[in-house]
Order: structure tokens, then C-alpha cells, then sequence
């Protein structure tokens, strides 16, 4: 080696590194900084070794320049990031000669720099090098700078904002800002600047504000301007212009619509012309003008991008943060005299209003009595949720034309409870979704006119039933659901023209409207629709793809790292007569389908990537017959992902890895689709609801995967099958067996000479097997197996015998014992009673009777039967009695039955251990008539739906451990309902003595044992509490004249002494622990019931079922905690008032607001309440009255609650609300403290063990700002305090920024008042934990930052409402990790996110699989090891998604990379080769970065 040119890059460098090159003879190591101990040290050695140093730049006087420490003066302490607070570092004079050695003392991730008087004549290269993984802003103010050196500020990818103020910088050099790519304001203000060199913007594409004031500039070249494409401030002001060049430069810059800045110091300005004048106030209509800050300028001209008029002045002007154009009175501004909404005459209504280029906002001054309500030419993109809200009682007409409407959130017609014709007509409108018309039964009058309409969701009409006309013309919709129309009794008229209908659809749809004689507008030409036959051509063109088409879909990584993304495709023409053109495409991914057109009937995919199969990915293909997907490794197959195909015939998918075959793959039924193959993949299932989407299919190739079971039952749905393939897949011998002889019966061809059943066969003549058994089995073949001893000492050899049974219709019983269920094939499938008595059957597998088609009787005896697995009993459709005694069930499942069977009679289960009857059974066998439960383990049975056997006629209970209150009620509801039952076995006595005798002989049931005991120390809830318990009965001073019936002491056995058709029951002082199912079920006519004084703690499910008609219900003084929905099965709408008053309740579950729709009175007063839902409060629309006090509210829980009380006008106890302690804290210091740990830190000001809110301001203010942007938001900008700040903002606020406000925790549904909040900004807040619900309630939410705070983790539940989100920022926080699954479905929406600034060591790529419309990321200054970054790339470059590269420090790439080889040794001791390797490819990444 004869020399190493700039071989060596950093500061850390020693001989010890180069100790083994025996054969150099020079070196050149200027140009980096170097510390002076390490320059002397290599000096030192080079001279020694007699290696000649050698300079770039001989004559450089910098030469021998190196950095050494300095001891500093410290002027405040220093905040990096922090621009309110910037801590000017000031180095002491005499130290060195270049004051810059104070950076020595910083660390490497610094990330704001900022010094000001101090002398730095002179800015060397590589000065800020160190700093460039991290730096985002630099300033120099008043630091006699004259000279700045190429490369001085080289490595400052990140930097975003240079400050050179007061300095004598004279001329601005090409090369300075090289490395500046990410550069977005620089400020060169008071410099002697004469020229700027061409070049010197060249790479600044990213910057947004250059100021140039108070410089000697004669002329700024529009070249060097061009170059800066994002420029949108430019302000520059000299007093040597060049006029002519001024002038230019002002028309550039009004013609880019760059709002600037530029003195006029001896050039005269040109007076406006009118028009130029109306073309500006044009502009400021659109748009609305960045913030820029308050100054005074003399001789000034100012024009603001998109905003303001150029003025001039001779005296002092002050620029204001949002500039107001000053026109003369006769120059017209724009169209205001035509934006109101004014009042107009209507021959239907007597107050209507109409609004013409307005927005919902403007609605706000029109009465709220009005009739009708038209919005025309206006720009309303979305219909908020309940924007009409205070016109619910009385708005009839309610109509948007030509609005640019695009969505309509959920909700948002709720109220208008009467209205009765909504149009919205010719707007953009792609889909109507069911959301959008609950509580509009009134509805008569529906216009969808004119949008772009493509599907209308099946729900829509059951809740619109008095729709009298309808209108869905001049729309893209290509069918619709006609039996969804079936609901629709009234409608009289219906507009179907204009549509692309098919021709399947149409005239299903036309042949329904004229057999109920329903009129309708049709085309001109009625028999225009669209045939799926269509025959392709070559020539033909893509067509626009369907809304929601995405073709590629988020890959995961690696698997189509290495495919090419240019695949080809090619076209054939079929042979006669349809000549069908065929389509076939090799490689790539799904782009390929772009080369394809719309109106494509075969498709052949091979070789082509496709690991997720996203939805409606071949949605524009409409006429598709036929779709052959091989060899594209498909792991998922997304919902939706064939919608759209309505007239595919041939559908195959070869070759891949699909495991489930899914009905969510196409919404709806696929009538057209007669072939599905499926070869050669790894498919294990088939879920039930595939056969009933495919009615027509013909031929079914499932051969060559995993499957091991397939229900035929379900099979027989698919009515035409021809053919079958099976062969290659690992069934279960009876699996195998008995779907053979199911094919040969239904004469269904299949691949028999591939499928191999002699092996099953043997397993039944022999033994021992040669074949393993079905696992199924295994219990009942083995009988030495001490593991698992359910079948011990059984023969393995079955027998069965026939009897004639003395029956009328002389039955042949076939009684089989002993073997397993192998016995079955000794018995003729046409069987119709058969006997098991001793057979091993440990599992019962699905279908296991299901040849026996004409089974009238099964009997199941002493066969050990633990599980009976789902569909055990499929296809018995003549089943009239089963049996199943001495076994080992706990559970009777609905699983067991799949669809109802109406053919049982009796069901005996005598024997078992049964603890539970599932609900759905008692609908499934609606025909029972008797039924034998004797003999379990039950202790409950819910004789609410025991209701449902109409027919039942007997029941044996005997030998149960009920408890005695389930007993007692069972017994008379048999004997109420005249149902025969052994009376003779059942001993009712040891209960109805617990009433009359003390102490029982027997325990009592453990529920009620509380109320039973007197001196139970341990449990005292009922100490003396009298046994017998007395009611009397009073009258009502009411209307009705109602009799009461009043309870007192005793147990809930005193319910006994009350007739069963009681209206109004009031237990006082009646111990209650426990309040069981149905408690009060017997009462159908209570409508008054009052619970006080009885200990309550528990009320179980179901509680007060069969109350259909009560109004009022009352609990108070009692131990309940939680507002549980289960209370009610079913809603309750009869139920006017609640009241729970004097309990220790601090939570209602969220269901507990729909199942009470028409309460009017809630009091929850006297609780342990810190927080209530508003949003599900919102779901009473008619509660009028509340009682809130007495409860342990935290403030802004509290203010915000009694100001929705008082919006709604709903009265509340206000007289005993003390609001004052919350009202105080926000305007007087100290506070009154609040037990709520959430806001303890918020209140502390010097606490040095908890420092989050240390000197905090405790009066936050919040400022209005206005944002250039086009509709003109308004930014609410709120600093210091705590989240009590927010009360200063209108609920109506768009854009929300907290700077510096102490928020330590973000609480539940803290902005939840904000609905149409789209921007919210937490910046320097301290923030530590946020609620999994802090974010509810936000649905319009588009951006949100949460900057330099001190998250650790998030949550997946903070973006379940935030659908709409488009900006994901998440910088500078302490997150170490995120969950693959932080991102739902429903968040497809997302097109940027940022998480730069955190201590993540890996972004796991699967993440970012449901963000289907990623356009950017930001990953920088993280932990991120090598290998997790480059998949992180290698996937965004798969994706086509934009990222910042980011800086990597060359030491720590090489022990990434090389960490195998490095393992177990120090980098220092490696040998020359191996550095000189590790340093080459450190260098090659480092330029790859920059």
C-alpha cells in the first residue's frame, strides 16, 4: 500500500488501528476534526515511521487546525428543542482562537444548537458533522461570521432550520448548503450579502421560508428561485435595488402566489388595476394566509401568498398576523350577497328556508320551526353527525342539490323524527350505507338522483317502511338486492333510468315493480341494459377502476422481494363460436392488471405475486366469466375480494397457501359461478356459510390440500353437483368412508382412481389394524392405554342383533353392544330404531348417523360419552326420539343440532352430569313433547324460554341439586302450564321450610343463605333480619287508582304473598343479596317496582326479564356497583324512569343506553360516578330529567356534563351540584385540589419527586389563529395550564394545538365535545399515558401529532372512531416498541406517518399491511437494527412509499452487519483487512444516506 487518501473520517482514530500496515509511505488526514491529542499522537507515529503526510491544501494557514476541550461559560441552562427557551451557550475569550470549540462539550444528538454574541470569524468544513443524525435547527446571531468554509455544513441531512443573523457574510456560495436537503427556513437577515452564486438553492427543494432583510442585494435571480419549488414566504428587503429587477421579481412572485416581502426603497410601486384587484379578493376567498409575525416595516410593500393586496405606505405599517383586504366601497367582493340562507315562499310548507353557496355552519341563524330546508350550489363534501339536530320535531323537507356531497356520517339525520322527503340530487355520493336512516320511519319521499351510486347496502329499506317513492336515476349502479325492496308496502313509484343495469338484474327488477303494480320511470329504450356476453376485443381499453380498487394490496415482506414489477400479458382468441378473447399474464403483481381491459371475460393469472388477495381487486371486470389464478403463492384472501364479479362462471385458484376457504371472500351469492377448483393448496376447511353462496355449482376440485373432514349435510346445498375431486388429502377413515358412498348415492362422478380406501376398510375386518385409526377412534381401539382409560377392556369386536318391536308399525330395533362405533356398518342404512348399549363412544364425530336417513329412534346406553361434537346429528330429518342415559355430558349445545329439528318428539338425557342448557337449543327443537333432565347436575333453568316448547306435555327434574328459589318457581310454572312431571321423586318440602322454621334442617340454597342466617359473623348482610316477612296493600292516590303492595323484612319468599297480576310492588328492608333470573317474571302486569333498603349487591342476568310493561324502577339505598346490560334481556321500552339513588355505582355499561330507548328520568345520584359517556347519553333522546349530585365527578367530567345538560334543556338537581371548586381552578392559583390522580401532577408546581409539571403556569390561555388553507380553519392555540384549557374552545373547533400545557395523562374521551374536530397537536405536554379511550368520539379526525412528549407505548384502541385519519405523527416521544396489530382495518385511510425521534429498535413490516393508501413514512433517529430496517425498506420500495433516509453511524453499521464476525471480539483488535473492508462498505452506506 503506498498511501490512504482521506481514508479516515471521524475523531476517534489511533495508531493502534494502523500499527499492521508494514508498507505505507504516505498518508493525507487533513480536512477532519480531529482532537489535538490524536492529531500530536498520528504526527508523532507518521515521523517515527518515516511516512510522509501530504495536505490537500498546502497553503492552508488550517492545516495543523485540531479541537481541543475548553472550559465554557454557561449563560442558562441549556434546552435543546426548545425554541421559547433557546440556552445561548457563551464560550469564555482567551481560550481558543475559534469560539466554536464550545460544541465539544455537547452531546452527539443534540437536536437545536443556538449561540448568539460570540466571536466566530471563521465556520471550518465538518464542523457540525457529529451532529447530523440529530440536528434540526442552527443559529449564529451576532457573531462577526465573515467567512464560511465549503462543507461547513456537510452531514446535516435532518437539519430543518438555519439562522444566520447580524453577521458580515457577503456573498452566498454554491457548495454551502449541499447537504441541506430536508432544509426548511433559512434566515440570512442583517448580512452584507451583495450576491448569491448561482447553484446555491440547488438542492433546498424542500425549503418553505427564506428571509433575506436588511442585505445589499441589487437583484435576486427568478433561476436560482425556480429551483425552490416549495417556496410559499420569501421576504427580502435592500436599499440598492435594481427597480427593474424588483418589478420582475414582484410580477414572478405574484404569478407563483408566493406571498413575500419586499421594500420598495426608490422604485414607485404601480397602482392596482380593478380587475387585478377583484382577481386577488378571488384568491382570498379561496384560500386563507399563513401566520407570519407581527413586524413594522417603513416604505414597504407586502403581498401574502393566496391572501392579501399589495399597499404602499410612507409611514409606519404594521403587518398583521391575518391580513384583511381594504377595498373601496364600489369595487364588488365576490358573491356575497348570494351566500345567506334566506326565507322563501314553498306551495307545500309555510317556513321554508334556502341556502345557496352556503355551508352547514351558516344554518345556525335560521329558526329551528322551519318546514323544509334546500341547500343549492353550496359546498358541503360531508354531512356531519346530527348537523340538523335542533330541527328534529319539525323539519319535513330536507334537500341538497348539486353540493359536492361525497359522505354522510353515521347518524346524521337522527333526529329529524319527521321528516318526510330528503333529497340529494346530483352530488358524489358513491354508496348508501343503512347508517344513515335509523329513526326516519316517516320517511315517504327518497331522490339518490344523480350521484355516482354503485351499490345501496340490504338494510337500508327495512328502516324507511313508509317510503312511497323512490328515486336511484342516472347512477352507476348495475343491479340491487330486489328482495331487499320486499319492505317497502307503500311504495307507489320508483326511477330506475339511466343506470348500467344488467340484463339479469333488470329484469328481475322490472318484472317485480309490475307484478305489484309499482310505476316506474324507465329508459327510453327499455331494453338497454348490459349483457355479461359481451364479446372482448384486443383494442379495447381499461376502464376506470371501481372505488375501492386497489390492485396490489399491502405484500408482506420478502415474498415478492425479487419479483419483477413489469409483468406482461398476452391475448388469445377462444375457438368458435364465442371466440372469447383469453387473457393471460406471467409474473409482476396485481399492475398487471392494468394492462387488461374492463371488459375482460377470461383471465389467466401464472407466476404473478400475490400474497394478499386485497378487496374487489377484479371489481372492473364485470363481464369475467372465467378466472385461473396459478403459482401466486395467495396466503390471504381478503373480504370482498370478489365483489363485483356477477357473472363469473369458472373460478380457479392452484398452486398457493390458502388454509380456509371463507364466505367472506364475495359479499352476497355468486349464482353464475358453476366451477370452483382449488387444487394444490393447503386448505383444512370450508366454513358453512360457502355452500350456501355457490347454488349452482357444478363441478368442486378440493384434491391435493389438508382437509380432514367435510359436512355433508351442508354438501347436499349444492343441488346440481356433477363432479368432485377428493384424492390427495388426509381424511379420517369414516370421514373417507361415508363422503365415498355419499358421492355414489347422489351419482356424483370423482377421482376414484386416485383415492385409496382399502386401508379404511381393513381398520374394520382385522386387528390389530395395520393402518392407524382415525384419532377420533383411538379411545375406543385401544385397551391397554393407562393415560387415557375410557375404554379399558373393550372388545373390540362389536355385535348387533334385530328385534321386532311391539309397536303398531311392527319397527325392526337393531341393538348393537359392546366395539365402537365401527358396529354402525353391520346396520342397513335404512334402519329406523337403533339400540347402543356399552359401545365405547368417548367422542361422537360430526355426521356420525347421517346415512341413517329414515332413524325414527337412537338410543345411546352406558357408552361413556364425553363430547358430542357439532353436527353429530346432521341429516336424522325423521328423528322423532333420542336418548342418551349414563353418560358423561355436561352441556346441552346447539352445535349439536345444525338447523332445527322438527321431527323430535322426545328428548331423555337421563344420567349425565348436565349443568347447562345453552338458550339456542329450546329454538331448535320447537315441536318437543317430552323431555327428561333427571338425574344431572342442574341447578338453573330459564324457564323464559323453557316458553318456547309449546307443545311440551312432560318433564322428569328429579335428582338435581336446584336451588330452592329455581325449584319452587319451576314446580308451579309446571303445574301453571299443566306439564306432568315426577312429583313423586321431587321433595319440595326441605324449601318451603327454610320460610316457616328455624333453624332448616338441610342447607339452604347458597344464594339465599345470607337471608336465612342470624348469626353469621362472617357474612352479616342480613343479621336480624325477621324470617317472615309481611306485605299489605294500600291505594294509590293515582289516576288509575293503582293498588300497592308493600313488603317488609323477611326474604324474597314474600313475593308469594302478592297476586300475580300486581301493578305496583315496593320491598322495604327485604333482604336481597342476590336478585336471581326472572326474580319477578311471574308479574306481567308490574309497572311500578321499588327495591329499597334490601342490601342489594348482585343482580344476575336476566333479573327482570318478562317486565314487558314496567315503567318505573326504583333501587336505592343498596351495595350495587356496576349498571350491568345483562339486567335486561331484550329492551325494555316500556321503562320510563330509573332511579339509583344511594348506591356505590361508578360505571354503566355501554349497552345498558340502547336497551332503555324512551327513558325520560335517570337518577344516578348519591353514587361513586367519575365519568358517564355523553356520546351514549346521546342515545336517550327523550330523557328530560337527572340527578347527577353526590357523586365523586372529576372537573371536566363534571363541567362538561352540566353543560350538555343544559344544551339539551334537561333539568338536573343544580341545587345540590357544587361546580365552583372546578369553575375556581381555572381562574385563581392555588386551586382547590382534586382527588383525581389523573390531574394530581397538573396541580403540582415544585414536587421534586414527581417533576412532570414543574413551573407550569396554572392559568393557560388559548389564542385564535387562522391557517392558509383553502376552507379557512381556524386554529385554537392553547399554552400553559392543564386540560381544563379546553373550556375555553367552542365545541365546533376544527384545529386544536396544546403547547407546553402540563397534560401528564390524557383521559377518557378527552376531546369528545370536539366533533368536528380534523387537527389536533400535543406538543411539550409532558404526556405519559394516554386512556385506550382518550381519542373516542373524534370521527373526523384527519391529523394528529403528538411531539416531543414522553409516550412509551400506544394502543390500538386509541383509532377504533378515528377513521379518518390521515396524518399519523408521532416524534420525539420514548417508544421502544409498537404492536404489529396497532393499526385496525378501518384505518386504511392513513397516508403519512412519522416516528422519527423514539428508541425503536425494529418497525415489523406487518404493521403496515391494512394501511392500504400509505404514501410516506418517517423513521429516522431510531434504535433500528440493520436487518429490521433493510425489510422496513426493501417493503416501502415494494410499496411505493416515500421515506427519509436516514443517517447511520459507520461503527455501528459494520457491527450490524458484521455482528457474526465481531461476536466474542473488539473492533480495534481486528486486523487491517477486515477494518479496510468494514470501512469501505461503512463509507459506501454513509453516501447512500446523504
Amino acid at each position: 500500500m503506498s498511501s490512504i487518501i482521506n481514508g479516515i473520517v471521524g475523531d476517534a482514530a489511533t495508531r493502534r488501528m494502523i500499527v499492521g500496515v508494514k508498507y505505507l509511505k504516505s498518508v493525507q488526514i487533513d480536512s477532519n476534526p480531529w482532537l489535538c491529542s490524536c492529531l500530536e499522537d498520528l504526527e508523532s507515529f507518521f515521523k517515527k515511521k518515516d511516512i510522509n503526510m501530504i495536505y490537500e491544501k498546502p497553503s492552508s494557514s488550517h492545516r495543523n487546525e485540531c479541537m481541543t476541550e475548553v472550559k465554557l461559560k454557561n449563560h442558562g441552562k441549556f434546552f435543546p428543542g426548545n425554541q421559547s427557551e433557546p440556552g445561548t451557550i457563551i464560550a469564555s475569550s482567551g481560550d481558543v482562537g475559534n469560539s466554536l470549540s464550545f460544541l465539544f462539550s455537547l452531546e452527539d444528538d443534540i437536536r437545536w444548537i443556538s449561540a448568539s454574541a460570540i466571536s466566530v470569524k471563521r465556520i471550518p468544513p465538518y464542523t457540525f458533522f457529529r451532529f447530523g443524525s440529530s440536528l434540526r435547527s442552527l443559529e449564529f446571531r451576532n457573531c462577526n461570521i465573515t467567512e464560511i468554509e465549503d462543507g461547513a455544513f456537510a452531514g446535516l441531512a435532518k437539519l430543518k432550520r438555519l439562522v444566520l443573523v447580524g453577521n458580515y457574510i457577503n456573498v452566498t456560495k454554491a457548495n454551502w448548503f449541499y447537504d441541506l436537503v430536508n432544509l426548511e427556513t433559512l434566515i440570512l437577515d442583517s448580512n452584507q450579502i451583495v450576491n448569491i452564486e448561482n447553484g446555491s438553492f440547488s438542492s433546498l427543494g424542500k425549503l418553505r421560508h427564506l428571509s433575506l432583510i436588511n442585505t445589499k442585494l441589487q437583484c435576486l435571480s427568478k433561476d436560482e428561485l425556480n429551483k425552490l419549488v416549495n417556496l410559499q414566504t420569501l421576504n427580502v428587503t435592500s436599499k440598492t435595488w435594481d427597480c427593474e429587477c424588483r418589478t420582475d421579481l414582484n410580477n414572478y412572485l405574484m404569478d407563483r402566489r408566493i406571498r413575500y416581502k419586499i421594500n420598495n426603497f426608490g422604485c414607485p410601486l404601480r397602482p392596482l388595476a380593478t380587475n387585478e384587484i377583484g382577481e386577488l379578493r378571488k384568491i382570498t376567498k379561496r384560500h386563507q394566509t399563513h401566520e407570519i409575525h407581527k413586524e413594522t416595516v417603513r416604505n414597504t410593500s407586502v403581498v401574502f401568498r393566496n391572501g392579501s393586496v399589495s399597499k404602499t405606505t410612507t409611514a409606519v405599517q404594521t403587518i398583521q398576523e391575518t391580513p384583511r383586504l381594504d377595498f373601496d366601497d364600489e369595487v364588488l367582493v365576490g358573491n356575497d350577497c348570494c351566500t345567506s340562507c334566506r326565507q322563501v315562499n314553498h306551495d307545500r310548507f309555510t317556513i321554508a328556508y334556502a341556502c345557496n353557496r352556503a355551508t352547514l355552519e351558516q344554518t345556525n341563524g335560521i329558526p329551528s320551526s322551519i318546514d323544509a330546508l334546500e341547500f343549492h350550489s353550496s359546498y358541503i363534501p360531508i354531512i356531519t353527525r346530527r348537523s340538523f339536530a335542533r330541527f328534529g320535531k319539525n323539519l319535513k323537507m330536507l334537500k341538497f342539490w348539486n353540493c359536492q356531497t361525497e359522505n354522510i356520517e353515521r347518524d346524521a339525520f337522527l333526529d329529524l323524527v319527521a321528516l318526510e322527503t330528503l333529497i340529494i340530487q346530483d352530488n358524489n355520493l358513491k354508496s348508501v350505507e343503512e347508517m344513515w336512516f335509523y329513526n326516519l320511519r316517516n320517511l315517504k319521499h327518497l331522490d339518490l338522483s344523480g350521484n355516482k351510486i354503485t351499490e345501496i347496502e340490504d338494510g337500508v329499506f327495512s328502516l324507511i317502511p313508509n317510503l312511497v317513492t323512490l328515486k336511484i336515476g342516472n347512477n352507476p349502479m348495475t343491479c340491487i338486492n330486489v328482495d331487499s325492496l320486499e319492505g317497502l308496502r307503500h311504495l307507489e313509484f320508483m326511477s330506475i333510468a339511466h343506470n348500467p343495469w344488467t340484463c339479469h338484474c333488470k329484469l328481475r327488477l322490472v318484472q317485480y315493480l309490475e307484478d305489484r303494480r309499482i310505476s316506474y320511470e324507465n329508459d327510453a329504450d327499455q331494453s338497454t341494459c348490459y349483457h355479461s356476453t359481451t364479446r372482448a376485443t384486443p383494442s379495447g381499453t381499461a376502464g376506470p377502476p371501481t372505488p375501492g380498487y386497489d390492485p396490489t394490496g399491502p405484500p408482506v415482506p420478502n415474498q415478492c422481494e425479487k419479483v419483477s414489477r413489469k409483468g406482461e400479458c398476452t391475448f388469445e382468441e377462444g375457438p368458435e363460436p364465442c371466440r372469447i378473447i383469453k387473457y393471460k399474464c406471467a409474473y409482476g403483481n396485481l399492475f398487471v392488471l392494468d394492462q387488461i381491459p374492463a371488459n375482460a371475460e377470461s383471465i389467466e393469472l401464472t407466476d404473478v405475486c400475490i400474497h394478499n388477495l386485497p378487496p374487489r381487486a377484479f371489481a372492473k371486470f364485470h363481464n369475467l366469466a372465467k378466472l385461473v389464478i396459478r403459482n401466486s403463492r395467495i396466503h390471504v384472501v381478503e373480504p370482498g375480494a370478489f365483489d363485483g364479479l356477477i357473472n363469473l362462471k369458472e373460478l380457479a385458484i392452484h398452486n398457493s397457501h390458502l388454509k380456509i376457504i371463507e364466505s367472506s371472500w364475495y359479499h352476497g351469492r355468486l349464482d353464475s359461478l358453476t366451477r370452483l377448483s382449488l387444487t394444490g393448496n393447503k386448505i383444512t376447511k370450508i366454513e358453512d356459510g360457502v355452500f350456501s353462496l355457490l347454488p349452482n355449482l357444478l363441478t368442486f376440485h378440493i384434491d391435493d390440500n389438508s382437509m380432514t373432514y367435510i359436512n355433508l349435510h351442508l354438501l347436499d346445498r349444492w343441488r346440481y353437483l356433477q363432479s368432485m375431486r377428493i384424492a390427495k388429502n388426509p381424511w379420517t377413515c369414516p370421514v373417507m368412508l361415508e363422503l365415498i358412498r355419499y358421492l355414489e348415492q347422489r351419482k356424483i362422478s370423482y377421482d376414484e382412481d386416485k383415492v385409496d380406501e382399502s386401508q379404511c376398510w381393513s381398520t374394520i375386518t382385522a386387528a390389530p389394524p395395520t393402518v392407524p385409526t382415525d384419532s377420533e377412534f383411538s379411545r375406543c381401539n385401544e385397551t391397554t392405554n393407562l393415560v387415557s382409560n375410557h375404554c379399558i377392556q373393550v372388545s373390540r369386536k362389536g355385535e348387533c342383533s334385530k328385534y321386532q318391536v311391539s309397536e303398531p308399525d311392527q319397527v325392526i330395533k337393531h341393538r348393537c353392544t359392546y366395539g365402537n362405533l365401527a358396529v354402525l356398518d353391520q346396520i342397513p342404512s335404512d334402519a329406523k330404531y337403533i339400540e347402543l348399549d356399552d359401545v365405547c363412544i368417548h367422542h361422537l364425530p360430526r355426521c356420525a348417523f347421517s346415512r341413517f336417513h329414515n332413524l325414527v329412534k337412537l338410543v345411546i346406553r352406558n357408552c361413556r360419552l364425553h363430547v358430542v361434537e357439532p353436527g353429530a346429528f346432521d341429516g336424522l330429518f325423521k328423528l322423532q326420539e333420542l336418548t342418551i342415559h349414563n353418560s358423561h355430558l355436561k352441556i346441552i349445545e346447539p352445535s349439536w343440532f345444525h338447523g332445527r329439528l322438527d321431527s323430535l318428539r322426545k328428548l331423555s338425557l337421563t344420567g349425565n352430569k348436565i349443568t347447562k342448557i345453552e338458550n339456542r337449543v329450546f329454538s331448535l327443537l320447537p315441536n318437543l313433547l317430552t323431555f327428561h333432565i333427571d338425574d344431572n347436575s342442574m341447578t338453573y333453568i330459564n324457564l323464559h324460554l323453557l316458553d318456547r316448547w309449546r307443545y311440551l306435555q312432560s318433564m322428569r327434574i328429579a335428582k338435581n341439586p336446584w336451588t330452592c328459589p329455581v325449584m319452587l318457581e319451576l314446580i308451579r310454572y309446571l303445574e301453571q302450564r299443566k306439564i306432568s312431571y315426577d312429583e313423586d321423586k321431587v321433595d319440595e318440602s326441605q324449601c318451603w321450610s327454610t320460610t316457616t322454621a328455624a333453624p332448616p334442617t338441610v342447607p339452604t340454597d347458597s344464594q339465599f343463605s345470607r337471608c336465612n342466617e342470624t348469626t353469621n359473623l362472617v357474612s352479616n348482610h342480613c343479621i336480624q333480619v325477621s324470617r317472615k316477612g309481611e306485605c299489605s296493600k294500600y291505594q294509590v292516590s293515582e289516576p288509575d287508582q293503582v293498588i300497592k303492595h308493600r313488603c317488609t323484612y323477611g326474604n324474597l319468599a314474600v313475593l308469594d304473598q302478592i297476586p300475580s297480576d300486581a301493578k305496583y310492588i315496593e320491598l322495604d328492608d327485604v333482604c336481597i343479596h342476590h336478585l336471581p333470573r326472572c326474580a319477578f317474571s311471574r308479574f306481567h302486569n308490574l309497572v311500578k317496582l321499588v327495591i329499597r333498603n334490601c342490601r342489594l349487591h348482585v343482580v344476575e342476568p336476566g333479573a327482570f326479564d318478562g317486565l314487558f310493561k314496567l315503567q318505573e324502577l326504583t333501587i336505592h339505598n343498596s351495595h350495587l356497583k356496576i349498571i350491568e346490560s345483562s339486567w335486561f334481556h331484550g329492551r325494555l321500552d316500556s321503562l320510563r324512569k330509573l332511579s339509583l339513588t344511594g348506591n356505590k355505582i361508578t360505571k354503566i355499561e355501554n349497552r345498558v343506553f340502547s336497551l332503555l330507548p324512551n327513558l325520560l328520568t335517570f337518577h344516578i345520584d348519591d353514587n361513586s360516578m367519575t365519568y358517564i359517556s355523553l356520546d351514549l347519553l346521546g342515545s336517550w333522546h327523550y330523557l328530560e330529567s337527572m340527578r347527577i349530585a353526590g357523586n365523586p365527578w372529576t372537573c371536566p367530567v363534571m363541567l362538561e356534563l352540566i353543560r350538555y345538560l343544559k344544551q339539551l334543556h334537561i333539568s338536573y338537581d343544580a341545587d345540590k351540584v357544587n361546580e365552583s371548586p372546578c369553575l375556581s381552578a381555572t381562574t385563581a392559583a392555588p386551586p382547590i385540589v382534586t382527588n383525581n390522580p389523573h390531574f394530581a401532577a397538573c396541580n403540582k408546581t415544585k414536587d421534586p419527586a414527581s417533576n412532570h409539571c414543574i413551573q407550569f403556569s396554572r392559568k393557560g390561555e388559548c389564542t385564535i389563529d387562522k391557517v392558509p388553507e383553502p376552507d379557512q380553519v381556524i386554529k385554537h392555540k392553547c399554552t400553559y395550564g392543564n386540560l381544563t384549557v379546553l373550556d375555553q374552545i367552542s365545541s365546533d373547533a376544527k384545529y386544536i394545538e396544546l403547547d407546553d400545557v402540563c397534560v401528564h395523562y390524557l383521559p377518557p374521551r378527552a376531546f369528545s365535545k370536539f366533533h368536528n374536530l380534523t387537527k389536533l397537536v400535543i406538543r411539550n405536554c409532558k404526556l405519559h399515558e394516554v386512556d385506550p379511550r382518550a381519542f373516542d368520539g373524534l370521527f373526523n379526525l384527519q391529523e394528529l401529532t403528538i411531539d416531543n412528549n414522553q409516550l412509551e407505548t400506544i394502543n390500538s384502541s386509541w383509532f377504533r372512531d378515528t377513521t379518518q385519519l390521515r396524518n399519523l405523527t408521532l416524534t420525539n416521544n420514548f417508544l421502544t416498541e409498537i404492536p404489529v396489530d396497532i393499526f385496525p382495518e378501518q384505518m386504511k385511510s392513513l397516508e403519512h406517518l412519522s416516528l422519527q425521534g423514539n428508541n425503536l429498535t425494529c418497525v415489523y413490516t406487518n404493521m403496515l399491511t391494512n394501511l392500504s393508501r400509505l404514501k410516506s413514512m418517517e423513521f429516522g433517529d431510531n434504535k433500528l437494527k440493520w436487518r429490521c430496517r433493510t425489510e422496513l425498506v426493501d417493503y416501502l420500495d415494494l410499496c411505493y412509499v416515500n421515506y427519509t433516509k436516514m443517517s447511520y453511524n459507520s461503527k455501528t453499521f459494520v457491527r450490524d452487519v458484521f455482528a457474526d464476525k465481531l461476536r466474542g471480539s473488539n473492533l480495534s483488535s481486528t486486523n487491517v483487512t477486515s477494518f479496510l473492508k468494514f470501512l469501505a462498505i461503512g463509507l459506501i452506506f454513509l453516501v447512500q444516506c446523504f
